[in-house]
């Protein structure tokens, strides 16, 4: 049950991250402004590859995301967020498929901090429906988080999990969480290199007889290219809230979510998740400039995930 519900989550990823646009890496310091970045993914089950969708990220001038557009080859489908600021912040995104709008979120702030995200779904006739709710607050050096969902309209809520974490100089360290539906504990800590790459993840159960347990290590290593869809995303939400809600982008290896707190281009990625199984992965960049990637092909070669992402950036 855990799992489904992460997994649920993964796809709104995009939709549900908030904070300042303010960014660690001004512009001044970049040789390009990148004003789209296109994400294509590809079935690897034939011959040559096919593509399965693609999403397009259309930035502004300060680098910001003003809206994703992914499209399906499938069923022709076409999905769409929209991205509002207000004073320099997210206010609101709203999402919409084939042009209908589905679902709207909502971003509260203590100060520049994120204190609540609220997302709430939308029928065809325009009612809301199911509404999930993450609010924050810090006691002295740890942040701690509940999230919420109400199938009732808001009248009454129901308790997901319960969570807390640590983020030093802008890297979230510490990461644990208590399931209330499956009574399971979990923890995840994340060790990061000088220029705040993670570059060892280890998650942890806490089993019957009270010991926190390893069940997974996952190992980055990085090229000197720095991605821009990192800063896409670091002007975009801010890099401390970038791991407030690392825990939302999902579980799936081959999307290689750590690439959305990860400043630089990955050389290796290595995982224990399958055992003698585990799934291997190839990352091919192609330079801009001495400094940034103009392209990434991410490769993940085993039996379990069928995908080939790749991303093209435009300066």
């Amino acid at each position: 049950m855990k799992k489904k519900i992460l997994l649920m989550f993964s796809s709104l990823f995009l939709c549900t991250l908030v904070a300042c646009s303010e960014s660690e890496d001004t512009a001044a310091t970049s040789s390009a402004t990148v004003t789209k970045i296109v994400e294509n993914n590809f079935n690897t089950t034939t011959s040559p590859f096919t593509l399965s969708d693609s999403t397009t990220y259309t930035l502004d001038s300060q680098e910001r995301i003003v809206e994703v557009e992914r499209r399906f080859v499938s069923n022709s489908n076409v999905g769409t967020n929209t991205f509002i600021y207000n004073n320099g912040k997210i206010a609101q995104i709203e999402r919409r498929l084939n042009n209908v709008l589905t679902s709207k979120s909502y971003y509260t702030y203590n100060g520049n901090d994120l204190s609540e995200l609220r997302t709430e779904s939308i029928s065809n006739t325009g009612v809301v429906g199911s509404i999930n709710k993450h609010t924050f607050y810090t006691v002295q050096d740890t942040i701690y988080s509940d999230w919420e969902r109400s199938i009732n309209g808001g009248a009454t809520y129901s308790p997901v999990l319960h969570s807390k974490m640590v983020i030093q100089n802008g890297d979230r360290t510490f990461y644990e969480y208590y399931d209330p539906i499956n009574l399971e504990w979990q923890r995840v800590l994340i060790a990061f290199d000088a220029n705040h790459n993670p570059i060892t993840e280890t998650k942890y159960n806490l089993n019957d007889n009270g010991i926190w347990t390893v069940i997974q290590v996952d190992n980055f290593t990085y090229t000197t290219l720095k991605s821009p869809f990192y800063r896409a995303f670091e002007r975009t939400f801010g890099r401390k809230t970038l791991g407030m809600v690392y825990h939302l982008s999902g579980n799936a290896l081959n999307q290689v979510f750590a690439r959305h707190i990860a400043p630089y281009c990955f050389e290796t990625y290595t995982t224990t998740w399958g055992g003698a199984e585990a799934p291997t992965f190839q990352f091919t960049n192609t330079a801009h400039n001495t400094e940034y990637a103009k392209s990434t092909v991410i490769n993940c070669f085993t039996s379990a995930f069928t995908t080939q992402l790749g991303f093209n950036y435009y300066f």
